[in-house]
């Protein structure tokens, strides 16, 4: 829990001899918070005791460091000098994490993931010419088939993902998403992308090479991304990808709370980040397949459409029908019991109608590195590399020690 905010009750605790610490049922307290990291201590009046009685737990102070750079993350865990770390632990760095594994005495493994990379296209984006063109189906159609996915699986994943379109759940937790489902719109085809980009009049107007709005200005897109969303090397592929077919792409790399801001006012083109739920989640919270499509952490997108569901219409862009279509779906399906024939046929109906609509992207679905110091002990190595199923949380981590 964070620090206590009110300052005038901070200040009477610490005049009283007490640390300025809001209450907690957490097992750590936040001591310090600053722009480079966080100390957490035990909270003494942890609720967990182990079996013998002992109160948990077991570690006294945890130091987490934010590091913005991938590459200075990569190089302070092959140093042995971080005790556990899965999340923003992409698969191209596993190679060198795994080659230094027994000089850094620390172990890695590998488990699969909820959701994948996922791309979008800023529907109601400020550049109303853009916006024309990211609405136009032929357009999301055409950037899909650009992309070499068997290629971001070489390179990125080291041949171990499985290339996938986004269908709203992580297929591999609902059986009732079809293969068919799964597999759309995703072979590569740079001349059938080609064709889609001619359809949606997003053309070389002045024979320099380059693909023009139907405005007559050039198409021109910048990906910024945060490697907590995505792979770099993924970025890069689908930027050569879509530069391929005519559509000149820059990236740019910024933090993680860079990206969300600017994703959040409505300031991007493209929106990168890992997105799909497992069905338990959706059982109870279907945000992820109406706008803005996800929650702030998450890859948001449409922001003007749900400004005007939110408004009654006063603000905003009216979304087209099928949004409207898949809040009713939304609904109903939280509502009919799990498992179900109803629920399974609901299910299906919310697949295909994203992988219909294209609004969302998908590339490779893979495993992703969980790395931990061989002096941690207690310590389960989770079934899955997510943040869907919290991480550490069933892992009961109050009995973490350190040898």
């Amino acid at each position: 829990q964070p620090i206590l905010k009110d300052a005038a009750k901070a200040n009477k605790l610490v005049e009283a001899g007490f640390t300025a610490v809001a209450p907690t049922l957490e097992s750590f307290i936040v001591v310090e918070d600053t722009l480079d990291g966080r100390r957490l201590v035990a909270n003494p009046y942890f609720f967990m005791v182990d079996s013998q009685g002992n109160q948990l737990p077991y570690i006294n102070e945890i130091n987490e460091v934010y590091i913005g750079d991938e590459d200075v993350q990569t190089a302070k865990m092959v140093a042995g000098e971080v005790s556990y770390k899965a999340q923003s632990v992409n698969l191209p760095s596993g190679p060198v994490l795994l080659q230094n594994a027994e000089k850094g005495n620390y172990s890695v493994e590998l488990r699969p993931t909820i959701g994948m990379s996922v791309f979008a296209f800023n529907l109601t984006t400020q550049d109303e010419s853009k916006r024309a063109v990211f609405n136009d189906l032929n357009f999301r159609k055409a950037m899909s088939h650009a992309i070499n996915r068997d290629q971001i699986n070489e390179i990125a994943y080291f041949g171990l993902g499985t290339p996938l379109q986004y269908t709203a759940f992580d297929a591999d937790t609902a059986a009732f998403v079809t293969s068919d489902q799964r597999n759309a719109n995703i072979t590569f085809d740079q001349d059938g992308a080609k064709k889609l980009l001619d359809a949606a009049n997003v053309k070389d107007q002045d024979g320099d090479g380059d693909r023009d709005l139907p405005n007559g200005q050039e198409l021109r897109l910048n990906i910024q991304f945060a490697t907590q969303g995505v792979a770099a090397q993924v970025t890069e592929i689908i930027a050569q990808n879509w530069s391929d077919v005519g559509v000149t792409t820059s990236i740019k790399e910024v933090t993680s709370d860079e990206y969300r801001a600017s994703q959040s006012a409505n300031e991007l083109d493209v929106h990168v980040w890992n997105k799909g739920e497992p069905l338990a989640v959706f059982l109870g919270d279907t945000q992820e397949i109406v706008p803005p499509y996800s929650g702030y952490f998450g890859l948001r997108n449409a922001m003007l459409w749900d400004q005007y569901l939110n408004t009654g219409g006063s603000e905003g862009v009216q979304p087209p029908q099928t949004v409207y279509e898949m809040q009713k779906l939304a609904r109903e399906f939280t509502t009919v019991p799990a498992g179900s024939s109803r629920s399974n046929e609901l299910g299906r109906k919310i697949a295909q109608r994203t992988v219909d609509d294209l609004f969302f992207i998908g590339t490779v679905k893979a495993v992703a590195p969980i790395y931990f110091s061989n002096n941690l002990s207690n310590f389960k190595v989770p079934i899955t590399s997510s943040y869907s199923y919290y991480r550490t949380f069933p892992y009961l981590a109050p009995q973490w020690s350190l040898n």
